[in-house]
């Protein structure tokens, strides 16, 4: 059924020819625009009860995206989506969870994800520590200390994260110190963490931390204020509880940036340098210190950045798999342009020109709060508050260049206009990046043109279908190299689409006669496929079957 073989390119391809260029100009789409299949043209508001708050969220393995906070009633408030951002009514029946500790102040605050796709929150009830556990259905978990629910009285909480061995840490201000709480999987104080499962470490006075980040060897580090100026802060501790002294000597890096500072989220990088965010001289700054807590030289010559966005505060980060850093920043709400500033910057800290524009992406949601970061794939969904009421919004945007639906061979996100000549099968291709066209020489008369991004790399492919032999042969427009495949018989229709979700075009058929599908899988290097039944003789398929 299937042969596949890798050739050097079959028909000569011409080089590039000018042969006109338009006066009109049309602007590229650079990452950093929101993904119009998310929600409504890339944004989701969820009107909760009240005065609702929004303060993380987080994607589950199966693209399911949760969102915690607080609202009206004053109970924690855990929201589940779908993917595509309709609200997922098989959690909790409707997509809300509510869950009260019986106080008037109930707020979530953190938010992890289980191995097991169980959903733990963190946060404050009173002036206690307060953890919730839910089973994937949206309802308590009875396995964590038999109804879902710990308080742990040392002061109020705020992060979480999940250690490899699934216990769960969670910190907060504790008497005004750096707190840290570890608990066993079955929600019990774990006691082989400093003797009863909770530790404090005093900077100052009013420390705050923030956020906390489990690093591969299982030492805890956490960042934060310190103080009543806010002095940027970050502390890590060893898998027992005890400072951990190979970091900064002691276990503590602090150091004052300027008179007025606070200090939001941090990450950790794949070398173990850890990035935090913040504002300081009233602007957004990003430091990163090395492994042993030293400011690295390597990020912009002395270990921090101030982003320019005045009278802005860094509030969320995260690192792309390139090693590109996401910063998300909120703008004062005086300010009319936008309330919400997400920049991208290299690995050295410059700003990344490819991003948005000149590096920074500014949204307006008509509202105020800290935005909030989970990365998807290529795509980085954001969460923060909208319209007066306070309601909880999320945002989704492409973080690459994504191909256009059908005909983008420039890689700019618009589609191209293109024609297929058959008698010469000579390609004509107005590029919309440049206004130019470019001709090629790609297949024999009587070929099929095909329409696809064979290669995943955000391009158009030249690409045929030779009905006569059921051969497929593509251009792949990333390294320029021909690839052909027998797949096919006589009298079969090309019908290709991604199939398998890979980004990858799929080479695929359609059978008139048996109503039969025959799906070569991309993902798999298209080495299998897979058949069924759709459909009866005379039927015609609804998919793109060539340009």
């Amino acid at each position: 059924m299937k042969k596949i073989f890798m050739r050097s390119i079959f028909t000569a391809i011409s080089a590039t020819v000018i042969v006109f260029n338009l006066n009109t100009s049309a602007t590229a789409a650079s990452p950093g625009a929101l993904d119009p299949s998310f929600g409504i043209a890339g944004r989701v508001v969820t009107d909760i009860f009240g005065n609702d708050n929004l303060a993380d969220i987080a994607v589950q393995p199966n693209g399911k995206i949760i969102a915690v906070g607080a609202n009206g009633t004053n109970d924690f408030v855990v929201v589940r989506y779908n993917a595509n951002g309709s609200l997922d009514t098989t959690f909790s029946g409707d997509g809300i969870a509510f869950t009260d500790f019986s106080n008037a102040n109930d707020s979530a605050l953190g938010l992890a994800i289980q191995v097991d796709g169980k959903i733990v929150v963190s946060g404050s009830s009173g002036n206690d520590f307060a953890i919730a556990r839910y089973n994937f259905n949206g309802t308590l978990d009875t396995t964590f200390d038999t109804d879902g629910k710990v308080t742990v009285v040392t002061g109020r909480g705020s992060g979480i994260a999940m250690q490899q061995d699934g216990k769960i840490v969670v910190i907060g201000n504790s008497n005004s110190d750096f707190g840290v709480v570890r608990l066993n999987s079955n929600g019990s104080l774990d006691t082989t963490f400093d003797g009863d499962g909770r530790v404090s470490t005093d900077l100052g006075s009013n420390d705050t931390p923030v956020n906390v980040k489990i690093q591969p060897d299982g030492k805890i580090v956490l960042a934060g204020n310190r103080g009543n100026g806010g002095d940027f802060a970050v502390v890590r501790y060893n898998t027992n509880g005890s400072l951990d002294t190979t970091f900064s000597g002691d276990g503590i890096f602090t150091n004052d940036f300027s008179t007025s500072e606070s200090y939001s989220d941090l990450t950790i990088q794949e070398n173990g340098s850890i990035v935090v965010v913040g504002r300081a001289f009233s602007n957004v700054i990003v430091v990163r210190l090395t492994s042993a807590g030293a400011f690295d030289s390597t990020f912009d010559l002395d270990g921090n950045v101030l982003i320019p966005l005045d009278n802005s505060a860094g509030r969320a980060i995260t690192i792309q798999s390139d090693g590109k850093i996401l910063v998300g920043a909120d703008i004062p709400a005086a300010t009319t342009i936008a309330d919400v500033a997400i920049a991208r910057l290299n690995t050295n800290g410059s700003l990344d020109s490819s991003f948005g524009n000149n590096g920074i992406v500014l949204t307006k949601q008509n509202g105020s709060g800290s935005p909030h970061f989970a990365l998807v794939g290529d795509k980085l969904v954001v969460g923060n508050l909208t319209n007066a009421t306070t309601d909880f919004a999320l945002e989704r945007y492409n973080l690459s260049v994504s191909s256009s639906q059908s005909g983008d061979f420039d890689g700019d996100s618009f589609t191209d206009t293109a024609v297929f000549r058959p008698g010469t099968a000579d390609w004509f291709v107005l590029n919309s990046s440049t206004n130019t066209v470019v001709i090629s020489h790609f297949g024999l008369n009587g070929d099929i043109p095909i329409d696809g991004d064979f290669d995943g790399d955000a391009r158009g492919d030249l690409a045929i279908y030779r009905p006569s032999s059921g051969i497929w042969f593509f251009l792949r427009s990333s390294d320029n190299t021909s690839l052909g495949a027998q797949f096919g018989a006589s009298g079969d229709q090309p019908v290709v689409g991604d199939y398998d979700k890979d980004g990858k075009t799929d080479i695929a058929v359609f059978r008139p006669a048996s109503g039969e599908w025959l799906i070569l899988r991309s993902s798999s290097n298209f080495s299998n496929f897979f058949a069924f039944p759709f459909g009866s003789n005379g039927d015609i398929p609804i998919v793109k079957r060539g340009l």
